[in-house]
């Protein structure tokens, strides 16, 4: 049968290992829930779990286990929480044993081992990132070098995909491409120390506690509590719901923007200016499709979600993140509103202008046309 074996090291280096061996328990049955430091699980030989930690120097708060004759002790990172957490979804793996071990020997009995063993080899499902020299990225367009969860997610991410959302996933490469970029680099960055600014810039803001990583670490025992694979689950399952998000939300988007972009020049000869059927998360989208069209879009019109009938106009920002418009809406609307905004603008129905001119309103489709032509010249 297969058997897992997964390895949690110092710095939450976690490995994961299935090999064939007739007698061992299932994964649903046997989870041995230990956790190892670097130095610090060796054979106990009638000595207490507590006294190895101590003995190892590795100066931390323990975690006193002692199973099968080897004592553990250390905590779980998100990295390798969630590469185990992917190959649990895979068909080769989804029914494994879990054993956490650094010992060359049991490693060596292993068919596949995450983030440990010094190896990125995934012709013998050897997937560490720890070693000297490696410098693996996702493809030639990313410069991130990947963790334990991004080299699983590279060579099962697209399995994963299918088992989450269906076998007929008809954009897997867009939904595969899009989880890396928007979930996963993120976490090989942060497990190997690439900052998402330059070091001379000092933040505006400390990072939420709340991101993934924070939450993994708020999994891990205190010193006198016992750790659990289920908590650590329930927190790596977040990347299911971000790819049945994609699918469910994120793509039907997509088609909305590429019918509007399509549509392009029936709203304003200039090409300039779309109009979405549905209001919709839009600028990641849009800014990713102009590169096919070859084309710049200035203004985003769509009917507001309500069923008030009334139209919005959204400048495009010069990054989806940012608030820098492209071409802001004229100085001479913005903060007016209603019928002193129809005065000023010369368009009627107006309902208002943001201060910062990067949106407006009004009460029809046609409307907001008359503004997106009247800003387009200004």
């Amino acid at each position: 049968m297969v058997a897992y074996k997964f390895v949690l090291m110092a710095l939450g280096l976690f490995a994961m290992t299935a090999s064939t061996s007739a007698g061992v328990v299932s994964a649903r049955t046997h989870l041995t829930h230990e956790l190892s430091k670097r130095g610090c699980n060796a054979d106990c030989e009638g000595d207490s779990c507590i006294n190895k930690c101590k003995a190892s120097g590795v100066q931390k708060d323990f975690i006193d286990v002692c199973r099968d004759g080897t004592c553990y002790c250390g905590f779980a990172a998100y990295d390798e929480a969630l590469a185990v957490w992917m190959l649990k979804q895979t068909a080769a793996f989804n029914q494994a044993k879990l054993i956490r071990t650094r010992d060359p020997a049991r490693l060596a009995e292993c068919s596949v081992v995450v983030d440990v063993g010094g190896v990125y080899d995934p012709t013998k499902h050897k997937y560490d990132h720890h070693q000297r020299g490696f410098a693996e990225t996702f493809d030639a367009q990313h410069h991130t070098k990947l963790s334990s969860a991004g080299l699983v997610y590279k060579h099962f991410g697209r399995e994963v995909i299918r088992r989450l959302v269906g076998a007929d996933t008809k954009h897997l490469d867009t939904i595969y491409n899009k989880t890396y970029n928007g979930f996963i680099e993120s976490l090989d960055a942060h497990d190997n120390g690439i900052s998402a600014y330059p070091s001379n810039l000092t933040p505006l803001f400390k990072q939420t506690p709340t991101h993934l990583p924070a939450r993994v670490a708020q999994k891990n025992p205190a010193w006198n509590e016992t750790f659990s694979d289920t908590e650590i689950d329930a927190s790596c399952g977040e990347l299911a719901q971000y790819i049945h998000t994609l699918v469910s939300s994120w793509l039907p988007a997509r088609t909305l923007v590429v019918e509007a972009l399509a549509r392009r020049h029936q709203v304003h000869p200039s090409g300039r200016v779309i109009a979405l059927d549905r209001n919709c998360p839009w600028k990641e989208h849009l800014m990713e499709l102009e590169n096919e069209h070859n084309t710049s879009i200035l203004y985003v019109l769509y009917p507001e979600s309500s069923s008030s009938g009334n139209w919005r106009i959204q400048c495009v920002p010069t990054r989806p993140e940012g608030f820098e418009n492209r071409k802001g809406l004229p100085e001479a609307w913005r903060g007016f509103q209603d019928q002193e905004l129809c005065r000023i603008s010369t368009i009627d129905d107006c309902i208002f202008v943001h201060a910062g001119g990067f949106i407006g309103g009004n009460k029809t489709r046609h409307g907001v046309y008359e503004m997106a032509r009247l800003a387009l010249d200004a």
